[in-house]
């Protein structure tokens, strides 16, 4: 038996931000044998076997907390190659945390097992280049350029060294993503360009270019993947050695274009051709439906040999999702276009879009499991999310802004909503596991929300300082950017998240505290925030704007008292408030449809009012917002996880089915009044199976 004890290794020489390396190890196997392999690194890894890749992706764990990948598969007897390519990110984004560069892999095969040491080789890997430091996005990650000519180069390989020490990894809490069949591009336009400047970022040099200018020195191939896809981008290409190929991806082409270069984003990466026939993966996963590639040869050519340009989704693996018929074939369509969206928002857990940002946050996440329960049970998913956000509290008592992370302000609305995630996951599934293993976390986050109740009016008043985000929702006045300070700048939707916090605690720990605490700041809230004159809540006593959010949240805590309830219900049928955008629309599902036909009825012509026009313009995900890309400075997502709030929709009111006690022990079954469906049939998933209910 021969046993090599694995040590966490890297490359030698200076450690650098947004570095890739590589690593091998000849093992020499007498007879086949099943093989298991286990891979953890900081940041990602490829791992290869004979040349054949055999496993990639790093979960997205804590730099302290290091999980490993593992893949099991046949060896047979000879001499093999172990093979690794290696990406350290080096810099905090709001997917990840900067750690200390470093690589661990075990592989066993019959009685042998060898893990990674100083005798492995490494080298810093030539090809990619390091002549620019841009960021896609300030959420997300690096850009990538890379160059072909340096992949024959086998110089530098040396000895590893030993890198910082930190434990035994444990094993990744969700499954490897899987890779789908690549899906080609379609040549939708093509043409001549001249460029000019060789300044700035990859994307800023493709936004200079100028296109259709005869003669020009390069070329512009414009190519549609049919629909939005989250994965790899591949390229095949035989071009001349030296060819700049940028690569551009978007979800939109409203330009005319990929819209490449947003403000101080860059979703352009680089490729520079080798001589022959080529083809190489980007690393980095995107979000896309349009792929653009501008190509600059070293000299005049007419035609340039661009092959192939594909991208291989990556998905997390998940049962068949639950089906949902009807006689409307918009509502068919919206349904299947916002399943598709949950699902290209879940990779390593769940993510706001896949486009922009691919973060873990409170709010957004707590919609998405709320939404996908139903449709594909996956409870074990969710709560590996709500643990990593739980591994994200602060010292002063709120998780981080998205997880794992540093970066940005927490938003302590968004702690809180997590809190009722946690009682929402137990009343779906039916187990206890995940709050209990975060009941610590859960009661500090309240704890930290009762110490800044205030004596004299009963309310939750958050501190004005800049190290917290006063954000509810994106809509004029809710999205935190003054900063408030003072006893009369109180925010009614603060106090109402910790009603709705608090209810979640006493139904979870059944300690008639948290009631009591809830009952109180309902009542302080009705009587700080009830304004006689507009027979509302208002959000703020100094704000003359009036927010649907606040009423609904109002309503569905119960802070507005019985004998009101009817003046405000009327107040949102009659769009006296600025509305809600779909971050916040479950509270609209769930107010509407408790109340009258009417309600109802308008319930249902609000969906459709905010989606609709979204299947108007072919989309076939639903967008972060109704303003689609024009939003947030042309920067809007067109796939957006929080916003598929129609599944739910669909699944708790049309057909009307929701758990009345944990684990759908109990089923409620209330179908609301509907104008425009008239006859359905759908499976809701349970921890029991799929149900099938018709109407």
């Amino acid at each position: 038996m021969s046993i090599e004890k694995a040590v966490w290794i890297r490359a030698a020489g200076e450690v650098l931000p947004h570095q890739f390396s590589q690593f091998r190890r000849r093992v020499d196997l007498p007879e086949a044998a099943e093989a298991v392999l286990r891979v953890s690194a900081d940041s990602d890894f490829v791992a290869y076997w004979d040349g054949r890749e055999l496993m990639r992706g790093q979960f997205s764990d804590y730099p302290a907390e290091k999980t490993y990948s593992e893949i099991r598969f046949r060896a047979e007897a000879g001499t093999h190659l172990l093979f690794f390519d290696v990406y350290y990110c080096g810099i905090d984004f709001s997917t990840g945390i900067r750690g200390d560069a470093g690589f661990w892999a075990e592989f066993g095969a019959g009685d042998s097992i060898c893990g990674s040491t100083p005798a492995w080789e490494a080298r810093i890997n030539p090809a990619f280049l390091r002549d620019r430091l841009d960021k896609l996005t300030s959420q997300l990650g690096m850009v990538v350029g890379y160059d072909a000519r340096c992949e024959d180069d086998e110089s530098g390989w040396c000895a590893a060294v030993e890198s910082a020490r930190r434990g035994r990894p444990v094993p990744r809490p969700v499954p490897l993503l899987v890779n789908r069949e690549p899906v080609p591009g379609r040549l939708i336009r093509r043409g001549s360009l001249r460029r000019e400047s060789r300044e700035g970022s990859y994307a800023e040099q493709v936004a200079a270019d100028r296109y259709g200018d005869s003669p020009g020195n390069g070329f512009w191939f414009l190519y549609d993947l049919g629909s939005e896809y989250a994965g790899l981008i591949e390229t095949e290409v035989d071009l001349p050695p030296g060819t700049v190929v940028d690569i551009s991806h978007g979800e939109h082409i409203a330009d005319g274009r990929v819209r490449n270069r947003i403000g101080d984003r860059n979703f352009t990466d680089r490729y520079i051709a080798g001589a022959g026939r080529r083809r190489w993966t980007l690393r980095r996963r995107v979000g896309a439906r349009y792929l653009q590639l501008n190509v600059i040869p070293p000299d005049p050519v007419r035609e340039v040999g661009l092959l192939r340009i594909a991208l291989r989704p990556t998905e997390l693996e998940l049962p068949p999702p639950a089906e949902f018929d009807c006689d409307s074939a918009e509502a068919c369509r919206l349904y299947r276009n916002s399943v598709r969206t949950l699902q290209l928002c879940m990779h390593e857990h769940y993510e706001d879009t896949p486009w922009r940002e691919q973060s873990l946050y409170g709010c957004d996440s707590r919609n998405q499991m709320l939404f996908g329960y139903t449709v594909w049970g996956n409870y074990g998913f969710a709560a590996e999310s709500l643990r990593l956000l739980a591994r994200g509290q602060r010292r002063d008592g709120f998780l981080t802004l998205t997880a794992p992370s540093l970066s940005g302000p927490p938003i302590p609305a968004f702690s809180m909503i997590w809190v009722v995630a946690l009682w929402e996951h137990y009343l779906y599934s039916g187990s206890r596991a995940v709050f209990d293993s975060c009941r610590e976390q859960a009661l500090r986050v309240a704890e930290t929300v009762l110490a800044l109740r205030d004596a004299e009016t009963g309310l939750i008043h958050l501190p004005a300082s800049g190290e917290l985000w006063h954000f509810y929702e994106w809509c004029d006045g809710l999205e935190g950017n003054r900063r408030d300070s003072g006893d009369s700048q109180f925010e009614a939707p603060c106090s109402l998240f910790a009603v709705e916090m608090f209810d979640a605690l006493f139904r979870l720990t059944g300690e008639t505290a948290w009631i009591e605490r809830a009952d109180a700041l309902r009542r302080a809230v009705y009587a700080f925030f009830w304004s006689p004159e507009k027979q509302c809540l208002l959000t703020r006593r100094d704000d003359g704007r009036t927010h649907e959010l606040v009423q609904l949240l109002g309503l569905y805590t119960g802070a507005v008292p019985e004998e009101k309830r009817r003046t405000v219900l009327d107040g949102i049928l009659a769009e006296k408030h600025l509305r809600v955008t779909p971050s916040s629309m479950p509270y609209l599902v769930r107010v509407l449809a408790e109340g009258p036909r009417e309600a109802q009825l308008y319930l249902e012509s609000r969906i459709e009012r905010e989606f609709y026009p979204m299947l108007a313009e072919g989309s076939t995900t639903v967008w972060e917002t109704a303003f689609g890309q024009a939003d947030f400075n042309n920067a809007g997502s067109l796939c957006h996880g929080w916003s598929a709030v129609a599944v739910y929709y669909y699944h708790a009111c049309v057909l009307g089915v929701r758990p009345e006690k944990p684990g759908f022990a109990e089923i409620r079954r209330s179908p609301v009044a509907t104008a425009r469906i008239r006859n359905m049939r759908g499976e809701i998933v349970t921890p029991s199976g799929r149900l099938v209910f018709e109407r």
